[in-house]
């Protein structure tokens, strides 16, 4: 059934309700009650959650309490829809591991994490969608606490979720926070997200030894509306590697309209496009590190907006004014900005540049031709991408030696490697198609 009710006998191995049916919520109970992997098979429809939040964590009422080993798998995101009606969250995962898989989780609302709040847990998201949710501290969409804490998400939607109040300690993350643990996130889409200050997408770790990674996804019109990191905004504790991903569209009141980074940040075959920040870094503000240095290799970083620097800006403050900081640039381009120039370096600051192209010298580049870029779109691989023209300076002119073996298509890199994000190819190369995601059953189920 597709009714909210609760299991009539919590325990028994059975699911079902006082009139003998099998609900989400029963099904959920039941797993709980029984040692081991479980899973339930959702089949299309809306499950409305109806059963307004009592602050407990047996998934007895509000929120779908997850505190067992457990696989939701549903018959795609825009067919099998959990809706929380804005009663409460949506999924609480406690001290367990959880796979949700074809499922769509839509108007949940919490003081953290709207759609799922992950507490020491390990949770996979594969091809779902979590959207229009909401939280009035931090993770609209995502809330994650706990050290041992891991999320992956994978072929999957994270949109229009809101924080639109800052909560303790400054997390936001619209779409996503991440306090501590370890976040992979691949072929995903992270879209309208919005937070009321930092991390309109993702807000990541006051709290030091986050490790975040990002490949091959898209962050398009996610807003910090009253901060910076329209699109991710990393404390500069944690860590953060970005491969083969779009930024465009993002927006941030304050600075970095993309993304705000720190020292332990590598950001590689990614294109940063149509971003805007109020003030500083249209596209990238990297925080002030003496060492080690952020790296920013093989992009293509142009046509955004900033009053200084509206492609990349290097600062040397956080927490502090830091001297002689660093940021490293190879096999670039930072060119043809809206507005603030291509780089913008605070006092004592500077840029490390290797085989690298701005338009206006303003990042030390040796070269300040016209890189000759085509438009925004898609030439193949799971992403948007800018190619190079015929001509452009920018072919066969990266420093082999750090350049990726594939560009951010997947696309081989041939012969002395392209620089930017795109390898010209005078015949046209087809990128690589995003791969199909199957998720294994488990061994003991039940069908709602």
């Amino acid at each position: 059934t597709t009714a909210d009710t609760v299991d009539a006998n919590i325990g028994d191995g059975i699911c079902a309700d006082a009139n003998g049916l099998c609900s989400l919520r029963a099904a959920v109970q039941e797993t709980n009650a029984l040692a081991g992997p479980d899973s339930i098979i959702v089949p299309a429809g809306i499950y409305l959650l109806t059963i307004a939040g009592a602050g407990e964590d047996a998934a007895a009422t509000g929120d779908l309490d997850i505190t067992d080993t457990l696989t939701i798998n549903g018959a795609g995101p825009t067919a099998t829809i959990i809706d929380s009606n804005f009663l409460d969250r949506v999924v609480h995962v406690l001290n367990s591991v959880a796979t949700l898989n074809g499922i769509a989780l839509l108007n949940g609302a919490g003081v953290a994490g709207g759609g799922i709040f992950i507490n020491s847990s390990v949770v996979m998201v594969d091809n779902s969608t979590i959207s229009n949710n909401s939280s009035s501290s931090g993770g609209g969409g995502i809330w994650q606490q706990g050290a041992s804490s891991q999320l992956n998400i994978t072929n999957s939607t994270i949109s229009g979720n809101s924080s639109l109040a800052s909560g303790a300690n400054g997390i936001d993350g619209g779409g996503l926070a991440v306090e501590k643990g370890l976040v992979s996130i691949s072929n995903s889409l992270f879209d309208s997200n919005i937070s009321s200050a930092d991390g309109g997408g993702i807000d990541i770790g006051w709290a030091s030894g986050a490790v975040v990674s990002i490949t091959d996804s898209t962050f398009s019109n996610n807003q910090a509306q009253g901060g910076s990191g329209g699109a991710i905004y990393d404390y500069g504790s944690s860590s953060l590697s970005v491969s083969g991903s779009s930024f465009v569209g993002n927006s941030a009141s304050a600075s970095a309209g993309a993304l705000s980074i720190g020292a332990n940040a590598v950001i590689v075959n990614s294109t940063i496009s149509g971003n805007t920040a109020g003030s500083f870094g249209g596209g990238i503000f990297a925080e002030g590190s003496a060492t080690p240095y952020p790296i920013i290799r093989n992009c293509t970083i142009t046509g955004n907006t900033a009053t200084n620097g509206g492609g990349v800006v290097n600062n040397n403050w956080q927490n502090g004014w830091i001297p002689n900081t660093h940021v490293t640039l190879e096999n670039s381009i930072v060119a043809n900005q809206l507005a603030g120039g291509d780089c913008w370096n605070d006092s004592g600051a500077s840029f490390f540049v290797t085989n690298s192209i701005d338009t206006d010298g303003s990042c030390n580049a040796a070269s300040t031709v016209n890189p000759l870029l085509g438009t925004l779109g898609n030439y193949g691989g799971p992403t948007q991408t800018i190619p190079l023209l015929a001509g452009s300076p920018a072919i066969d002119a990266a420093y082999s030696a750090v350049a990726p073996a594939t560009d951010q298509r997947g696309v081989t890199r041939n012969g002395p490697p392209d620089i930017g994000a795109f390898e010209y190819w005078p015949g046209g190369i087809p990128g690589n198609n995003a791969p199909v995601i199957s998720s294994p059953l488990d061994p003991y189920g039940f069908n709602v």
